[in-house]
């Protein structure tokens, strides 16, 4: 016979989450990012106990992470989400001129630079950072346009 006074719920507060000085917290984030996904609604909200205490059900924040364990996103219907081992097959497959290992260190070493120069959008899924399948492939007509021909409409007042 189950007991709702012997079932006690655990919950996680925000050190928990994202850890301090001494400890990592258990998602590998900073705070500003898990705020940023509350934000979002991409992580579950959280129980207000005060005006400055915030807690979370574990169920909800394991149940949060079990869903984000899958190796290719589909954030929506319309653009997919490729992690970077699987970005960097991707690219591989499009660009012959690196191989998927190559892709994948260009990626990791030129993460700062992809959002801003390459105009490579990208997301965190739990501790991942994702590429979108329309970034990519953007990347990839960028890279394989000539760069007259890109330029043509500049050149052309256009």
């Amino acid at each position: 016979m189950n007991n709702p006074l012997h079932e006690c719920e655990k919950f996680l507060r925000t050190v928990d989450l994202v850890g301090n000085s001494k400890q990592r917290g258990i998602l590998g984030v900073s705070k500003s990012t898990l705020c940023r996904w509350i934000q979002q609604n991409s992580f579950p909200a959280p129980l207000k106990l005060g005006s400055n205490i915030s807690v979370w059900r574990m169920s909800e924040v394991q149940a949060w992470m079990d869903a984000q364990k899958t190796p290719v996103y589909a954030e929506d219907q319309v653009n997919k989400w490729f992690n970077r081992k699987n970005a960097s097959i991707f690219l591989s497959q499009h660009l012959k001129s690196k191989t998927a290992e190559q892709w994948n260190d260009w990626l990791t070493r030129n993460i700062r630079q992809s959002k801003h120069v390459y105009k490579l959008a990208f997301k965190e899924f739990g501790r991942q950072i994702c590429y979108s399948e329309t970034t990519l492939l953007a990347f990839i007509k960028a890279s394989t346009t000539p760069y007259n021909q890109m330029n043509k409409g500049v050149q052309n007042g256009h």
